[in-house]
């Protein structure tokens, strides 16, 4: 099974914080072993990205023909970045 597909596979799975931290794992692991299939490798880079995909991302569902997700809290996901700044 490919990286990627591992990944999606995961993703797709979570349910609760255990999953989601499961997924915030292997993620971890596969930068560390599969380096090249990353296109934002870097902090900056990644974040440059997430915002990018978060502001499109409307427009992606509705290419997929797909129901975006409704009732995400933004607030919690600022609190989240904001954290991992400084968290040990």
């Amino acid at each position: 099974m490919s990286s990627q597909k591992k990944l999606d596979d995961l993703q797709a799975q979570i349910k609760d914080k255990k999953d989601f931290v499961f997924f915030l794992e292997n993620l971890i692991v596969d930068l560390k072993e599969n380096p090249v299939d990353w296109e934002n490798d870097n902090l900056e880079r990644f974040l440059e990205a997430m915002s990018a995909w978060v502001d499109s991302m409307d427009g992606l569902y509705k290419n997929l023909n797909i129901q975006p997700p409704e009732n995400i809290n933004w607030q919690f996901l600022g609190q989240l970045l904001l954290a991992s700044r400084i968290y040990e």
